[in-house]
């Protein structure tokens, strides 16, 4: 009998509440009556669905990976990593950004709050695929709220 390999489903899992979430986060930040979003980052404007969900702390930190405050929109160039040819989050800015619109000392407290659970906590000890499920649900409940209220089609 053929087993899948460790951590297979676990990436196909958690794909779901992550699309979701992106999802809610970038149609939060939608500019007033339209369907754009500004990169938080770079400042350059595109569509919400062409924008990315960034995440200033790393979203391999459980803790941190579907809070609100650590995730904005992002245009591609600045969320893809440096070794792809992006900016890697383009950190510099993201850190200014978050402490402008959160408060002076925000970044740090998103990095203390990262580490809670201790920085070496794989996601599939931190989400059981019940929770993961749980989450998924969540989100797209909130999307679809989100994208019905602004007259906008998923």
């Amino acid at each position: 009998m053929m087993f899948p390999k460790k951590g297979k489903s676990r990436k196909i899992t958690i794909t779901t509440p992550d699309k979701w979430f992106s999802i809610v986060v970038r149609l939060t930040h939608l500019i007033d009556g339209t369907e754009y979003v500004k990169c938080v980052t770079c400042g350059r404007v595109l569509h919400w669905s062409l924008s990315q969900c960034g995440h200033y702390i790393s979203r391999g930190k459980p803790m941190t990976r579907f809070y609100m405050k650590n995730c904005h929109p992002q245009c591609p160039t600045c969320n893809k990593p440096v070794s792809q040819g992006g900016l890697g989050g383009n950190l510099i800015n993201y850190s200014i950004f978050i402490e402008k619109t959160y408060g002076a000392g925000t970044a740090k407290k998103l990095k203390d709050l990262s580490e809670i659970r201790g920085a070496n906590i794989p996601l599939d000890k931190m989400y059981t695929k019940v929770k993961l499920k749980e989450i998924s649900d969540e989100f797209k409940i909130d999307a679809k709220k989100l994208a019905n209220e602004k007259g906008i089609k998923l």
